[in-house]
């Protein structure tokens, strides 16, 4: 094939640029007609929206000239800054959040507290004596911290007493205080309240009594109108052993004389909303109060029924879905809200607060940290796998032992940090665990002490006059009559081994405090509408005039972009097209110059070997 067969023809190239350039010029064409429209609908739209927007503005300033235009742009410039500015002192007040608090005087009735004793001894020595073991392991504890000073904080007996807490655990269903022990008397508006009494357990004190009553309103008040407790000490000539009084100072707190013993012995008794529990120290609670043997107690509660609002930055949790706490139960005869079979899976459930919330954040964030449990806090339900691994634990390799000191330290450390640095610090695993961030509760009942008297008993007490607590025990715990240490036909009763606790609400009625948002959406978005119709004249309606105005401007607008961009895009096209034609024709002129040289040479080389040839075949023949 000849190399003009392989070029494609004068004509054909000219007439592919030619159909390119016509589609160019139709192209230009339509652009300059969607120009033209644009130039002369602009103004028409423009004057359109200016004569019918409700906006103060875009009129004045088109249709005047001059000073007077120049007037009215300072004018709408000072309205539109007035206007920003209000708006963004409406913007900061609402993302403030304000709350108002209504207080409605005597509006609800007022509701019994859970009511939970601690004793400061959790057991007496005649109920050690009777077990070699326990005693032995209780002498080589006590031994332990009074030999040496191990940490720098706390008593020797504290420490002592914490490290004993897995002993006691194991050995819990058959040591340790019972109620039908010591509540000799419970009468709530004259009715027997002695099965109201469950057994809960607190690390600090071993197992304490919580009292849950239910009662109707109106509930009375003032005076012998409460709750009438009648507590006794426990079993005649019996020492209280690992007695603490935790409220006491540490130099006070290790009791050397029987004395001290004696008179230090008695309860710590708190108030806390119904189906909760403490599972943190419970001087922590705003409300409690040491008891003493041979005193009479009157005690003056008052109660405000508090309604928080869940707003942003004022986060609470309704009592309908906050989770309850889960702990991890320890004592074979502590009771909680927990489910039978619950119960037999070693599982204490409470009603969810922030406090309790936070103390099982703080026990996670001790056993991360320390790789231990303090005896401060209850363990969680989530960590049951890890054991009672107790910092104060003596239960352990010699190397834990001797690093005693460091790791009481460390725990020490996680006990004095803030609410808000462990709340930050640790997230919940489970929902037994509480909620992140640990928010109170939006409906909760406010607790306090408002006035106690007590003073020294002085009457001692006949049994026989105790008629109800005897038919309890006959009716409830007959099988347990060897524990009972007062008998019916007893000796009286010395006012040194009682407490008489009279628990009274100080009004039949209490406070409500009702929380309401201060600045919701509705007024935000009222107040802002007020404000733009005052100085620019915005209103719902100029959005719809808004979107008039932007959706005619881009119908005359898109067109011409739209018809621009296509003919860059044609012309790029075309040029790329006209730049491969031409690259295609030099390539083939290229060859073909190459091919005709390579042509000539050959038949130069030919030529000149022939000649050659024919003068050397004379040699050749001569030869």
């Amino acid at each position: 094939m000849s190399s003009n067969e392989q070029l494609p023809s004068m004509a054909v190239r000219r007439f592919s640029t030619l159909l390119e350039d016509e589609e160019e010029r139709q192209l230009e064409a339509k652009v300059d007609k969607n120009l033209d429209r644009f130039h002369q609908s602009r103004w028409g739209i423009w004057m359109d929206f200016a004569e019918t927007t409700t906006l103060h503005g875009p009129i004045h300033i088109t249709a005047t000239k001059g000073k007077l235009r120049i007037y009215y742009i300072i004018v709408v410039a000072m309205m539109a800054g007035m206007f920003f500015a209000h708006a963004g002192y409406l913007f900061k007040q609402y993302l403030s959040f304000p709350v108002l608090t209504e207080i409605k005087y005597g509006n609800i009735d007022f509701t019994y507290p859970d009511i939970t004793i601690c004793p400061n001894a959790p057991f007496t020595d005649t109920e050690i004596a009777e077990n070699a073991k326990l005693h032995a392991a209780l002498n080589s504890t006590i031994k332990f911290w009074t030999e040496a000073r191990r940490v720098k904080f706390g008593s020797p007996t504290a420490h002592a007493k914490r490290s004993f807490l897995s002993t006691f655990y194991r050995w819990s269903h058959e040591i340790g205080k019972k109620p039908y022990q010591h509540v000799l008397e419970c009468q709530l508006k004259k009715e027997e309240c002695m099965m109201n009494f469950i057994i809960t357990e607190h690390p600090i004190y071993y197992r304490c009594f919580t009292l849950r009553v239910e009662t109707k309103p109106p509930v009375p008040s003032g005076p012998t109108n409460g709750l009438r407790l009648i507590l006794h000490r426990g079993q005649p000539g019996a020492n209280p052993l690992l007695l603490v009084v935790e409220e006491e100072p540490v130099i006070l707190q290790s009791v050397t004389t029987k004395e001290a013993f004696r008179a230090k012995d008695g309860f710590f008794i708190t108030f806390h909303e119904r189906g909760t529990f403490p599972n943190f120290p419970v001087q922590h609670l705003p409300n409690g109060l040491s008891l003493r043997f041979g005193e009479a107690v009157r005690v003056g509660l008052d109660q405000v029924h508090y309604k928080a609002v869940n707003i942003t930055g004022r986060m609470c949790i309704n009592g309908d879905f906050a989770p309850q706490i889960e702990l991890f139960r320890l004592d074979k005869l502590s009771e909680s809200n927990a489910k039978p079979i619950e119960i037999t899976k070693s599982m204490a459930k409470f009603s969810y607060t922030r406090q309790a919330c936070v103390a099982v954040l703080r026990q996670r964030l001790t056993y991360t940290k320390c790789k231990c449990f303090s005896e401060s806090y209850a363990i969680p339900y989530s960590m049951r796998d890890v054991g009672e691994v107790w910092c104060h634990s003596l239960d352990t390799s010699t190397i834990n032992i001797i690093r005693i000191g460091e790791t009481l330290e460390c725990a020490e450390r996680i006990a004095n940090m803030t609410d808000i640095q462990i709340v930050k610090a640790v997230r919940p695993s489970s929902d037994g665990d509480g909620l992140p961030g640990c928010p109170l509760r939006c409906d909760r009942r406010m607790i306090s002490i408002h006035s106690s008297l007590q003073t020294k008993l002085i009457q001692s007490l006949d049994p026989k006059i105790l008629i109800p607590y005897f038919e309890t025990i006959e009716l409830h715990h007959s099988m347990q009559k060897k524990e009972i240490f007062i008998k019916q036909d007893g000796p009286r009763i010395d006012p040194k081994d009682l407490i008489f606790l009279d628990i009274h609400p100080v009004t039949e009625m209490v406070n409500q405090l009702i929380e309401n948002p201060g600045y919701t959406a509705t007024k935000f978005v009222s107040d802002l509408g007020g404000i733009s119709g005052l100085y620019v004249g915005i209103t719902v309606y100029t959005l719809a005039e808004l979107v008039d105005l932007v959706t005619q401007f881009l119908g005359v607008y898109v067109p011409y972009v739209w018809s621009a961009a296509k003919l860059g895009m044609v012309r790029k096209k075309n040029l790329a097209a006209r730049l491969k034609r031409r690259m295609t024709v030099r390539s083939i002129y290229g060859a073909t110059s190459g091919a005709d040289h390579v042509s000539a040479n050959t038949t130069t080389t030919t030529t000149h070997n022939v000649n050659s040839q024919s003068c050397l075949e004379p040699s050749v023949n001569t030869v």
